[in-house]
């Protein structure tokens, strides 16, 4: 049987990272640790309680945080939030992207792709066909990754969260940038743990280390939505509060010294894509509201190509009141601002923006502009009523 080393991160609390020996001694022979950082609450709170032990223990290799930014289509000061995240753990931060654009322009290249192949599908990704993760993801932290002879990634799932993440062990091999060498090491009829400990001594024993081993780690797996919140110095009922500040304006007060990322303050169930795939209406409700401008360019490309969003659900039926939503921006973007929250454009860019465009395409900046676009949006919505 694979004994695992527990580690208690504050005496009493319960609150625990799972380390399988595989992990344990991958570390303790100088593999790097590459800590996967979406902005969430779950790899926040993963990655200050594995920081903490990383440096407890005295491992010689490299710790790190890495985020696969996925372009205009994330929450606004993702980036912002994880810097100072990497900063207050004095960790580097390594983000990446793939290389042809993000989720949206994915969409895009998927759209031209299907309809100069005749083909009739959405252009969508969606929970069978999640390319959005493969693609722009996994696929950028891989390369990345591919760097290290030896590598941890720790990944903050939690099995609360679904039955399919509910299945998952505490470690495997991460098979697709793994050696050949390691993968033949691994016996059917093995736990994934255990798999990942005979490729761990295998890579050890093997002097002229002729490919790659890398390792998927779920240290947080068995953690509760409380547990999580309470490593980042918050709790459930501190987060509600909270909510009720942000929903009667008083914006500063309610973000001001939270820990987390501002979405899940403004109602957010969970950090994702601030339009995804795989959100319940509320989600993609309070992501339109607080990111219009991502919903208006996704609702219209869906008009556009004939496809709604989800099987169940068009974006540009979701009833997003534009002009309040812009509205409540003006005040909300400057206190964001003010407590570093997200930040500002600057001069330069401002003006290298207006060194690709023509000044008569200038007024489509403006959100009168963008309203009139969402006029396109609502009138169908009447339609369809």
């Amino acid at each position: 049987m694979q004994v695992q080393q527990q580690l208690s991160l504050l005496g009493d609390s319960g609150r625990t990272i799972q380390v399988p020996t595989a992990i344990h001694k991958a570390l303790s022979a100088g593999f790097a640790l590459a800590i996967s950082v979406s902005g969430g609450k779950d790899s926040d709170a993963m990655a200050r309680a594995i920081v903490r032990w990383f440096k407890q223990q005295g491992f010689p290799g490299r710790c790190y945080l890495i985020h696969a930014h996925l372009g205009r289509i994330e929450w606004a000061g993702v980036k912002t939030h994880l810097k100072a995240l990497a900063d207050a753990l004095a960790v580097p931060l390594v983000c990446m992207k793939r290389g042809q654009g993000g989720l949206i322009e994915k969409w895009g290249e998927r759209r031209a792709s299907l309809e100069r192949d005749g083909r009739a599908a959405p252009p969508w990704s969606s929970a069978a066909c999640r390319f959005c993760t493969s693609d722009t993801k996994v696929a950028p932290i891989n390369k990345h990754m591919r760097q290290h002879p030896g590598v941890v990634s720790a990944i903050g799932l939690r099995a609360e969260e679904s039955s399919s993440r509910a299945r998952k062990p505490f470690c495997q091999v991460r098979k697709g940038i793994t050696g050949k060498a390691y993968l033949d090491t691994m016996a059917a009829g093995d736990s994934p743990e255990v798999q990942a400990d005979r490729a761990v001594s295998a890579f050890l024993e093997d002097d002229s280390k002729t490919g790659r081993l890398a390792l998927d780690w779920h240290s947080i797996l068995d953690w509760s939505e409380e547990s999580v919140w309470q490593e980042m110095g918050s709790s459930l009922q501190e987060l509600s509060g909270r909510r009720q500040l942000f929903k009667q304006g008083c914006y500063h007060q309610a973000l001001c010294g939270f820990s987390g990322h501002w979405a899940y303050v403004a109602g957010a169930s969970r950090l994702s894509c601030s339009q995804c795939v795989l959100a319940g209406t509320h989600d993609l409700k309070t992501g339109a509201f607080n990111n219009p401008a991502t919903w208006l360019e996704l609702a219209l490309f869906e008009l556009d190509c004939g496809w709604s969003f989800k099987q169940d659900l068009w974006l540009a039926f979701l009833g997003v009141d534009l002009d309040l939503a812009f509205e409540r921006l003006d005040g909300l973007g400057q206190v964001l601002r003010a407590l570093g929250l997200v930040q500002g454009c600057c001069w330069q860019v401002v003006l290298a923006l207006l060194r690709r465009v023509s000044p008569d395409a200038i007024a489509l900046w403006h959100k009168d502009t963008l309203a009139q676009l969402a006029q396109r949006v609502h009138g169908v919505n009447k339609k369809g009523e």
